[in-house]
């Protein structure tokens, strides 16, 4: 039976349903909720609405607010008057007003729009953003012209997310505010709705020197393409600004109009690099004869990065196969013809590839990086075991820029071939050589490295150490444990955040003590990576120390202690997690209702609710108490899949 006919059945039960009985059998649990709502779309006796309302309110206040606003609008306005009728925090009710979602709350909305305290603005401004409707317009505009900035923040937030034309007004005039984010934010939104009817903002943004993610404009262009854009976009390409010229020319390529290749073309003569590439870039997408013999002509720039483009675009569209031809271009006199033959042969993949390894191999010793950066990706492409071979002969070779390449390479490639080879660079002289190959050793898996990586944690070089840890720590060797126990005295974070990771992977209980004094101490990132091996390592012994931690000094260790200790998962955290809900950091107040979140137990779900019904608790941090409470009271009563102890829950 689905959920409408359902509701049609229970709807015909409520008038002989106690209020003992709707409460405890039906409101209290999670899985009639959508049902509860359903009726009510259908309730045509308002009392018995009412009743129903009243009744959820008293099981739950979120759960009444929902169901305020899920009777028929003519009784709305009823229904939303118990909610403002309940004896409970103003942030509290403010909260439940969103929840209702429902137009007949903006009134009441309204009425704390001034309101001395910013919290209350700014939960007026969360709940016009549950509420989400073109209606909620008119009174986030006001919130706009709030003295405080993250209220106007979260009124632009709220904007944006009703993304109609009716909110271009409100967000253009975002774009003046004195807050960088508010701004970012509403030129975000005017470029997401990709509307005709944001054609002359997008090019103001297109413009401005203020938003920097141009980008998006053009892509926002692209997607309305009709004639009025191209056009605009077209005239920018004479503009005095660099980049304005560079991502109209960007916008047209995305756009693929014909209409656009005689304004790209006129680049060829335009006195910025990046302006003329981008051009090339957009003529590659167009693909018209026209922009076909602009490529051409562009083949003849002076400089690299635009030449090459175009011959880069060249090959795409002629749509070269691996010949005679293009390995004879492998060894062509100039570099970025090389380099262009090498990029085309790293996207095939056939039985032709084994003609190209010598070639390639060739190429791989070329002195210029790009180049034998591309060798090494066509190579690895390739990836048979005569490429490696011919790979592992170069790890002879003297140059140890050479060598430091190949161990890359035949760690991408990832085959067991190479490690015993890949063993002795452990020893190299060159120590990007060494850790290249531990880095390869830990990603191929091989066993018969472990003594080699292990001596490797007492290497000279950092790099080398921290690689080796990494390595170890992918083959959970539990004879890397003291070594990597001693790393955690490490002088370079890197290497003491890889051990730690490294134990919690091996599942090193005789690693706990020493990871907890690493929770008081270290950089963050090392704290971080401990505490993630204490979650997986999981013993109860660590526990106690934890809870301990949650009134340290430090707001870190706070955060990290509170976020460990609802991983493991222990109940005996709950008093301590509930208490840091009162932090002033906003961090440590989220770690802790996330924690109670995964451990609350039923008692935590009426400690929760004493704690919003205090005035004082719910003032607590500007109201985030308040927010992250409600928002572990709402994970644990997920996970029990009702809302109030009180009412007797049945399994």
């Amino acid at each position: 039976m689905n959920i409408i006919n359902t509701a049609e059945s229970l709807l015909k039960q409520l008038p002989s349903i106690s209020d003992q009985e709707l409460q405890q059998n039906y409101l209290n649990y999670f899985k009639w909720t959508e049902t509860l709502v359903e009726m009510l779309r259908l309730v045509d006796n308002q009392d018995q609405a009412q009743r129903v309302v009243r009744l959820g309110l008293e099981v739950d206040w979120q759960l009444g607010a929902r169901l305020a606003g899920a009777v028929k609008p003519e009784f709305q306005e009823q229904t939303i008057g118990l909610v403002a009728g309940l004896k409970v925090p103003t942030l509290v009710k403010l909260q439940l007003f969103g929840i209702t979602r429902s137009d007949k709350a903006i009134p009441e909305l309204s009425k704390f729009l001034n309101h001395n305290n910013f919290a209350v603005r700014w939960s007026v401004a969360g709940a016009l953003e549950k509420i989400g409707t073109e209606a909620t317009i008119d009174l986030l505009s006001k919130c706009l012209d709030d003295d405080d900035s993250n209220v106007r923040r979260r009124a632009a937030l709220a904007l944006s997310k009703i993304g109609t034309e009716a909110t271009i007004a409100p967000l253009s005039k975002c774009l003046d505010d004195d807050d960088s984010l508010i701004r970012t934010m509403a030129a975000d939104a005017l470029v997401e709705m990709r509307s005709p009817a944001t054609i002359d903002v997008l090019i103001k943004l297109l413009k401005s020197q203020d938003y920097r993610r141009s980008y998006k404009v053009t892509y926002a262009l692209a997607e309305i393409g009709d004639q009025s854009a191209t056009t605009a976009l077209i005239k920018l390409l004479e503009d005095q600004d660099d980049k304005v010229r560079r991502d109209a020319a960007n916008a047209l390529g995305k756009i693929d109009s014909e209409t656009a290749v005689d304004g790209l073309l006129n680049c060829l003569d335009d006195q910025d690099v990046m302006v003329r590439r981008s051009a090339v870039t957009a003529l590659s997408k167009i693909q018209s004869p026209g922009a076909i013999d602009g490529l051409l002509k562009f083949l003849e720039d002076e400089e690299y990065d635009v030449y090459s483009t175009a011959a880069d675009a060249v090959m795409k569209i002629f749509s070269l196969s691996v010949n005679d031809d293009l390995i004879r271009l492998l060894n062509y006199k100039d570099s970025y013809v090389r380099i262009n033959a090498a990029k085309a042969l790293v996207n095939f993949q056939s039985p032709e590839s084994l003609v190209v390894i010598d070639p390639l191999i060739k190429l791989f010793k070329y002195e210029k990086h790009d180049v034998r950066r591309l060798a090494k990706a066509a190579l690895v492409k390739i990836g048979s075991l005569d490429a490696i071979n011919e790979l592992i002969k170069l790890l002879d070779d003297e140059d140890s820029d050479l060598r430091i390449w190949v161990t890359e390479a035949l760690g991408e490639i990832g085959s067991e071939a190479a490690s015993d080879r890949l063993i002795t660079c452990l020893e190299d002289d060159n120590y990007l050589v060494r850790r290249n190959a531990a880095e390869a050793l830990g990603d191929i898996g091989s066993e018969a490295a472990i003594d080699g990586l292990i001596k490797c944690l007492e290497d000279d070089h950092s790099d080398v150490r921290w690689m080796a840890a990494e390595a170890l720590g992918k083959l959970n060797s539990p004879a890397a444990i003291e070594g990597l126990i001693t790393c955690l005295e490490d002088e370079e974070n890197l290497v003491r955040s890889q051990a730690a990771e490294a134990l919690g992977n091996i599942g090193a209980t005789s690693a706990i003590d020493r990871l907890i004094k690493v929770l008081k101490n270290d950089k963050y990132n090392v704290r971080e990576e401990a505490a993630k091996a204490l979650v997986k390592i999981g013993p109860l012994s660590a526990t106690n120390k934890l809870i301990k931690l949650l009134d340290n000094e430090d707001f870190d260790v706070r955060i990290i202690a509170a976020e460990v200790l609802g991983q493991i998962g222990s109940e005996s955290a709950i008093d301590g997690l509930i208490k840091c809900l009162e932090y002033s950091n906003n961090f440590v107040p989220k770690k802790a209702a996330e924690a109670l979140g995964k451990i609350g137990t039923e008692a935590t779900i009426s400690k929760l609710i004493n704690r919003l019904n205090n005035e004082d608790f719910v003032q607590t941090n500007d109201g985030m108490s308040c927010d992250e409470t409600i928002n572990a009271l709402n994970a644990i009563q997920e996970r029990y899949q009702f809302y109030n102890p009180t009412y007797s829950p049945k399994p």
